[in-house]
């Protein structure tokens, strides 16, 4: 303020004036002391501490208003004669300041952090918001002051753009990143990070400048999210704290992304990774079910559901107690294998052919179909396998498993529970979902929900199908009443909750 004081009270006083433009007006200092044409202009009440006149002048680059004092003083410190404009960071107690279109960064002494030589410097603020409890980025705007006044301050850095690109400078480690081609930041609130442009590709920084993610990604235009493409489908990808998705090590691999959501239970999403030319798998929990050393992954893709990824179903063990499988082909050569990517387990391995397939049902009733040299069969939702090694013929119809031996008949739920044993000289499934049992020239009718039509010397126990009729799930689904208390806890409308 004394320097403000000697170095000012003989010079010239600015004189703010209104101008006129073909579309809008502007501010100029009609002395030509203060240089450029400002968006605002306001006279203050408070004088300066040797009481020099104030104004507030509106910064348009910024879109911020600022200090200035009628001697040309920003701030009462820095001459306009030396900077064209300086804007002050609160709380850092640093300045930007301009001079002939380039940009620089100055403390309260001007002492030197960047020289004004940069074509543009953006500050931003990470930090912990109030009352919401997440991370988010700021950049300086119209309330940036109030954010910091509010401590959301939690690392402050700046985005420095140079002659061939930019780079990152964390203001508290006094760190900076290489220069990139551009370095911009996610807006996805839920997890926001630093992004940066190399050659076509995008990968992610930390504050630090230092990289996460390499630059494997795509950024789609209006999106500042980060994604990859595989078998022509994006998927979202972000890093925190050096980890995939906050997760899984990003040093591990090139590449890892995500594949289905909280939309599909618990265990119905998991994680691709890629090193080289080659994938792995990755559970939910954060299992590696298979390193990078796979050819392939085939994707479950049911009808209408896009990039479901895995068979997911919700079943009964042995021992009555529910759990998650989750089915999916990998190749090898020419070789494929099955994962359950909820336990880890290799369910099948070196087989000529495994596939998906999709019932008229939808995923309802799809299975898992392979063949291993001369024997072909299914692969049930509780990992048995159904093969021709086993019975004299299988098909699947209807889903439901149909099988042959001793030349008898019987049929498999998807769910690995025989439903009728090989008992049967004949069985018939009809369009419409119902069994025709056939044993010692006797027919007995039985609905696809297993209710019982009728029957000729019939022995065998059905579960009760009243308690709940008129819902979906007993209805259509052929849920029996014990069903629907056991699992569903009496309420036939949370069965959208399982699958």
């Amino acid at each position: 303020m004394e320097k403000a004081k000697d170095e000012t009270f003989n010079q010239e006083r600015i004189n703010i004036e209104c101008r006129y433009g073909d579309h809008c007006s502007f501010f100029v200092d009609a002395n030509g002391v203060l240089p450029g044409e400002w968006g605002g202009y306001e006279e203050l009440y408070d004088c300066g501490p040797n009481g020099e006149a104030l104004y507030e002048i509106y910064y348009s680059h910024f879109r911020r208003r600022i200090l200035i004092n009628e001697y040309g003083f920003f701030y009462n410190k820095f001459s306009c004669k030396k900077y064209d404009g300086v804007i002050k960071l609160p709380k850092v107690n640093l300045y930007i300041c301009e001079k002939n279109g380039r940009f620089g960064l100055i403390d309260e002494e001007e002492k030197s952090i960047f020289h004004t030589v940069y074509k543009e410097i953006e500050p931003y603020v990470w930090g912990v918001c109030p009352g919401y409890g997440r991370r988010q980025l700021y950049m300086l705007g119209d309330n940036f002051d109030s954010m910091w006044e509010e401590e959301y301050k939690e690392t402050s850095f700046f985005i420095v753009a140079t002659e061939t690109g930019k780079f990152l400078y964390n203001l508290s480690k006094r760190t900076e990143s290489f220069v990139y081609d551009d370095i911009t930041f996610s807006d996805w609130e839920e997890h926001p990070q630093i992004i940066y442009k190399s050659g076509s590709k995008y990968g992610a920084l930390d504050l630090e400048g230092n990289v996460m993610l390499s630059p494997n990604y795509e950024l789609p235009k209006f999106r500042h999210t980060l994604f990859y493409t595989f078998r022509g489908k994006p998927f979202k990808v972000w890093a925190e704290n050096g980890l995939f998705y906050g997760k899984i090590p990003s040093s591990q691999y090139e590449v890892c992304f995500k594949v289905g959501g909280s939309s599909l239970g618990n265990g119905g999403c998991f994680y691709v990774s890629i090193r080289g030319d080659k994938y792995g798998l990755i559970s939910d929990k954060q299992q590696i079910v298979a390193e990078p050393v796979l050819d392939e992954i085939l994707f479950y893709e049911p009808k209408n559901v896009f990039s479901k990824g895995c068979l997911h179903k919700t079943i009964y063990n042995d021992s009555s107690k529910l759990i998650d499988i989750s089915f999916i082909i990998a190749r090898v050569g020419d070789k494929y294998k099955l994962y359950n990517l909820q336990n880890g387990n290799l369910v099948l391995d070196n087989c000529d052919s495994v596939k998906y397939v999709y019932s008229r049902k939808g995923d309802e009733g799809d299975i898992i179909e392979f063949s291993q040299g001369n024997i072909k069969g299914f692969v049930l939702w509780n990992e048995s396998i159904v093969s021709t090694a086993n019975y004299e013929d299988i098909s699947f119809i209807l889903g439901f498993v149909h099988v042959k031996k001793d030349g008898k008949y019987g049929i498999f739920r998807l769910s690995g529970e025989m439903l009728f044993p090989c008992i049967y000289d004949n069985i018939l499934t009809s369009y419409r979902g119902k069994f025709t049992l056939v044993k010692d020239g006797k027919e007995e009718h039985i609905n696809k929900d297993l209710r019982k039509i009728s029957s000729y010397h019939s022995t065998y126990e059905r579960p009760t199908y009243e308690r709940y009729s008129g819902s979906y799930v007993q209805d259509e689904m052929g849920w029996s009443d014990d069903d629907i208390d056991t699992v569903l806890d009496g309420d036939p409308s949370a069965y959208w909750n399982i699958d």
